[in-house]
């Protein structure tokens, strides 16, 4: 295994570390303030208090992280990283006072801080990543940081009922909890080692939604990083109302306290860290885009299952399924961001992602009060409406977006005949332009082959190749990921990868190489060996070794 994936800087583990501290102290916070106020106001008032805590934690995300993602491309993330910290402390020493005055205004008014300097800390948090790790340790430093999230809250949403009892609901001593946390985060953010400045001059602007939608208008013709960053809202969107409509379910269906239906997220986030393990380790050093789909699928069946579910068990085993699929999902979407954004630009394209993001779970707290104070509809009817929502965007993406098809097909295809293993897959670098030149005469191995790399491609067949897909799964893929190979198809290779499969492919190599001696493009071979398997006795193993060496003939 390469060392290189399994060893991060002392810097990133402190990061995680502060990241932990500060999204334990934002969980166990927020919920002592749910609390809080429903035991002032009554449970009927539950999903009210709920949707007004999610509505003022989400606004200063919308309004704060524009601004703060420009700053972190202008000065160091270290230092933004050591400012938030240390202003922690003082907002959860207001929030404390807050609470032995019992005066629930000034509660939500610190919520409101407390949520400002979280947003603050976003673009900081995500944008220096890529300053502390390589490349090719993004995905996984990426679902180290997502798992620790969760575990974060996980822990807070465990310990904000547990203080609560302990303290018998003296929500005034157990908020001290969140002050030796900040101070704890304050002095772990002092060990991050200074970075380096982006070296930007955008400047700020007042006109908050305006410069987030012209910094993504200024890259939709990256599709790829476009996916990303509407796949994140919209996952945010269904995560939201999840997790906010979780208490309402908790209390009105399952017939549990308000305390208790907490620890029905509790289990989602368990769920979650679960998810983001699974995805890093199966994205490793690139990004595995059919754990998004699995993820999507997961989350229609979830949501569907906590609509048909009318006791505590089926219900704790739907909201863990559910938390599972999230976790998949994510962690492909957020890498994808990361990777494809410009360096110089990347703290302001995050900033506009985490906007976007907050504004959906802004728009999830107004769909959970319009649900319950105006439709009055049951807080598992709200599920079952984000399922149908699920399902039919992901049927748009199946048939609008053609590498979707493609994924799912050669997933398919190649998982349902062999056990695919891949060798020398460093030696396909992850931005570059590379041709892959595959000798194999079977089709089945070829699409096997290309499921092993996950970046876009243009899959080219040469014309003398036994190759002969089945019509109704070349109608399904997509005519232009498909296509028929000839010599001048090399002057239009496209920014990502051009796979051309052919028995007899290797007798262009000479002019391959020749149009592409004076450019970045690389050259790669593919070889596969296939052999049966005594134990999977309807599969045959298949070895798909990539490497910058001419292969021998077959």
């Amino acid at each position: 295994m390469n060392t290189k994936l399994d060893s991060m800087p002392a810097s990133f583990h402190w990061l995680n570390i502060t990241q932990f501290l500060g999204a334990l102290n934002d969980n166990i916070f927020k919920f002592i303030v749910m609390f809080a106020l429903i035991s002032y106001f009554g449970d009927t008032n539950a999903s009210t208090i709920v949707s007004v805590v999610g509505m003022l934690f989400v606004i200063p995300f919308i309004i704060i992280s524009p601004p703060a993602g420009i700053l972190a491309d202008r000065i160091s993330k270290q230092r933004i990283t050591i400012f938030v910290k240390l202003l922690e402390i003082v907002i959860m020493t207001a929030g404390t006072i807050a609470f032995l005055l019992r005066l629930p205004y000034l509660i939500y008014g610190v919520l409101f801080l407390m949520s400002a300097q979280s947003a603050f800390f976003g673009p900081a948090k995500y944008g220096i990543l890529p300053e502390l790790v390589e490349t090719t340790q993004l995905s996984r430093a990426n679902s180290i940081i997502v798992c620790f999230t969760f575990l974060a809250i996980i822990f807070g949403t465990f310990l904000a009922p547990v203080t609560s009892a302990l303290t018998h609901s003296n929500y005034g001593i157990a908020s001290v909890l969140c002050i030796i946390i900040a101070i704890a985060g304050a002095i772990t953010s002092f060990r991050i080692l200074p970075t380096v400045p982006s070296g930007s001059t955008k400047k700020f602007s007042l006109f908050v939604f305006k410069d987030v939608f012209c910094g993504i208008r200024d890259f939709r013709h990256d599709h790829y990083l476009m996916f990303a960053i509407f796949g994140s809202m919209y996952y945010y969107l269904a995560g939201a109302y999840l997790q906010l409509n979780l208490i309402p379910y908790g209390i009105e269906i399952l017939n549990l306290t308000h305390e208790h239906s907490s620890y029905l997220f509790l289990i989602a986030a368990i769920g979650i860290g679960i998810g983001s393990i699974g995805s890093g380790k199966l994205s490793a050093r690139h990004f595995e885009f059919s754990s998004i789909i699995f993820g999507a699928i997961g989350l229609i069946i979830g949501l569907a299952g906590l609509y048909r579910s009318s006791n505590l068990i089926s219900a704790l085993i739907f909201v863990l399924f559910l938390g599972i699929s999230s976790g998949l999902l994510i962690i492909p979407l957020q890498s994808l961001i990361q990777f494809r954004s410009p360096p110089q630009y990347r703290g302001s394209l995050l900033a506009a992602s985490n906007v976007l993001n907050w504004i959906a779970i802004l728009f999830a707290s107004v769909l959970l009060y319009y649900f319950n104070a105006y439709l009055v509809l049951s807080p598992k009817t709200g599920f079952i409406i984000f399922s149908i929502m699920t399902a039919s965007l992901f049927l748009i993406a199946f048939f609008s977006i053609p590498y979707t098809r493609y994924w799912i097909v050669n997933f398919w295809a190649t998982h349902s005949r062999f056990v695919v293993y891949v060798h020398g897959i460093d030696a396909i670098p992850l931005s570059d332009t590379v041709i892959i030149l595959c000798p194999t005469p079977s089709w089945h191995e070829a699409l096997a082959a290309a499921a092993t790399i996950s970046r876009p491609i243009q899959w080219h067949i040469k014309q003398k190749t036994s190759f002969s897909m089945p019509r109704y799964v070349a109608l399904l893929i997509a005519p232009h990921v498909f296509s028929r190979w000839d010599n001048q198809s090399v002057h239009h290779i496209p920014s990502h990868i051009l796979f051309i499969s052919g028995e007899t492919i290797l007798e262009d190599l000479p002019s391959i190489q020749s149009h592409v001696r004076n450019s970045t493009t690389r050259i790669i071979f593919c070889s596969i060996r296939k052999n049966g398997s005594l134990e999977r006795k309807n599969k045959d193993d298949l070895h798909v070794v990539f490497s910058d060496r001419i292969p021998k003939p077959l």
